[in-house]
């Protein structure tokens, strides 16, 4: 994975990090898509998941699923969004 940019936002209360990823595993991409999906890193993966959720936020890989260490969501037009622990 190659990070494209990197920026610092806030959720709520809570500090994050934004990352632009793109995947380099031999799928195509169609023009515009060239990145697999934007991932946000923060100290807190259970607080800010629940931030999220209680923000309407689709339940699409709680971070119990993926071993506590990310979970994924996605947003309006369907991209994932991905939010990883430090």
């Amino acid at each position: 994975m190659l990070t494209l940019g990197h920026t610092t936002m806030r959720i709520g209360n809570l500090a994050a990090s934004l990352e632009l990823p793109a995947n380099h595993d031999g799928r195509s991409y169609t023009m515009a898509d060239a990145r697999g999906h934007v991932a946000v890193r923060t100290d807190d993966l259970h607080e800010t998941w629940a931030e999220l959720i209680v923000r309407a936020a689709e339940d699409y890989r709680d971070p119990g699923s993926c071993d506590d260490r990310y979970a994924s969501t996605k947003d309006g037009g369907g991209d994932e969004v991905e939010v990883v622990t430090n």
